[in-house]
């Protein structure tokens, strides 16, 4: 099986070859594995209708949020750490809670990624402390330019900076998410 997908994979690659540097594929397949991706997740939503999902009322930029949404059983809400986010973490709250009673499906929206934060900082610090009030389990990134750095790299973060302080709470955030 593994042998045949990779055949497919290297005669995908032999097509382009004639219009497409070398260099270039990955513009080229990067967007169609993002799309396939996005395929097989919305499979496991087949019993809704996808016309009647792109037709759901209100303005049409956010008709792919909608479906990813739906497609997913939870969605983890990343925020930096300003207080205006509480109140647009609020607004995000109810926008998931309408499309999973609108399309009855039961969507988890628990977990909170509070990025960039600088522990020196009073705003941030008091911040911190309004999102700890809200229903959430929340996983603290400081602020930290190797984050940025690794996603420019196309690397791992593990592998791009091991020593990265923000490490840890992504490796408890995935082992929470692989949990469930």
């Amino acid at each position: 099986m593994a042998s045949v997908l990779s055949d497919l994979i290297w005669s995908v690659a032999d097509l382009l070859r004639g219009d497409y540097r070398q260099s270039d594929y990955g513009k080229v397949i990067f967007p169609f594995t993002l799309l396939r991706r996005l395929d097989c997740v919305l499979e496991s939503i087949k019993e809704v209708d996808l016309a009647t999902l792109m037709k759901y009322e209100g303005e049409s930029k956010f008709q792919l949020e909608r479906c990813v949404i739906l497609a997913a059983d939870e969605v983890v809400t990343p925020v930096e750490g300003e207080y205006f986010s509480v109140e647009g973490l609020e607004a995000a709250g109810t926008t998931v809670q309408t499309i999973a009673r609108k399309f009855k499906r039961k969507i988890q929206h628990t977990r909170l990624v509070v990025n960039k934060i600088n522990a020196s900082m009073r705003r941030h610090l008091a911040s911190l402390e309004e999102y700890r009030k809200l229903p959430f389990v929340v996983y603290i990134l400081p602020q930290e330019s190797k984050l940025a750095e690794s996603q420019f790299e196309h690397l791992p973060l593990g592998v791009y900076f091991p020593a990265s302080r923000a490490l840890p709470e992504l490796i408890r955030l995935a082992a929470d998410l692989l949990e469930v």
